[in-house]
């Protein structure tokens, strides 16, 4: 039913105001601009920084790895590793770097990221609005093997898969994040800056034993397949302080972000 002499979209303290409804774009009087509000104008500063920061980053580590240096730069190494630093002495911890896991067959390995969206659908509507929900942690799936031609690599092979095995089991010695009795966050290396000292936890590790190959004894009174297959899944590890303050996504997007 219609109802004469109604208005609709009127506001009434001002009544030469536009349609609340209009979405076109307000214009300005030739010649002038928008003016930007104080808030606009500290975040175009602070991302002008940003973005000048991590140009330097990226300028200096080129400077620092292409170099001629006779000694090689660990992050130009495109073997891939994992390396527990934080080793337990008595009630102190040292880090050491010692303890670590080198593949010196390039591993297969697959990187996944997941992006949380909630999606709100309203009936009759053309789509959906997303609300942002987080950006869990990345996750690889590494298939790697262990090659053993001589006694030597039979035991550096043996102690390799024993410090894996030890990574997936809790040290009631060893504290990192929230809680302790966990098992040790590694650090995860490989292909130069793709990957620069990730923290991960080993979440799960498979080690075959193949009966159509030929074993090698250890020095450790058992053998080892000469050709050893693992499979494992790593997991990011990050802590409040880590996402809060060191995480900057203008240096992550150069590949210069230290951890990241």
């Amino acid at each position: 039913m219609a109802y004469p002499n109604t208005t609709v979209n009127v506001n009434y303290s001002n009544r030469t105001a536009g349609n609340p409804d209009n979405k076109d774009a307000p214009t300005n009087a030739p010649g002038t601009t928008r003016p930007e509000s104080q808030g606009e104008a500290i975040n175009t500063a602070l991302r002008t920084s940003d973005v000048q920061s991590a140009i330097d980053a990226e300028r200096r580590w080129l400077a620092e790895v292409s170099g001629h240096s006779q000694i090689p730069d660990a992050r130009k190494s495109n073997r891939i590793r994992l390396v527990s630093t934080t080793v337990a002495t008595n009630d102190n911890f040292i880090n050491t770097g010692t303890e670590q896991v080198t593949f010196n067959l390039s591993p297969e390995i697959s990187e996944t990221k997941q992006v949380i969206y909630a999606e709100i659908g309203d009936i009759r509507q053309a789509a959906s609005i997303l609300i942002y929900g987080g950006s869990p942690s990345r996750k690889w799936s590494v298939n790697a093997k262990f090659l053993s031609r001589t006694a030597e690599e039979a035991n550096n092979t043996w102690k390799s898969i024993q410090l894996m095995r030890s990574w997936t089991n809790p040290d009631t010695n060893y504290k990192y994040g929230l809680d302790s009795g966990t098992p040790h966050v590694l650090r995860f290396y490989g292909y130069g800056r793709t990957w620069q000292g990730i923290p991960v936890v080993l979440s799960s590790l498979n080690v075959d034993f193949p009966t159509d190959i030929d074993y090698i004894p250890t020095d450790y009174g058992t053998n080892v397949p000469v050709i050893q297959s693992v499979s494992f899944q790593l997991t990011e590890a990050r802590t409040p302080d880590d996402l809060l303050v060191k995480f900057d996504l203008e240096k992550f997007k150069l590949g210069v972000l230290p951890q990241w």
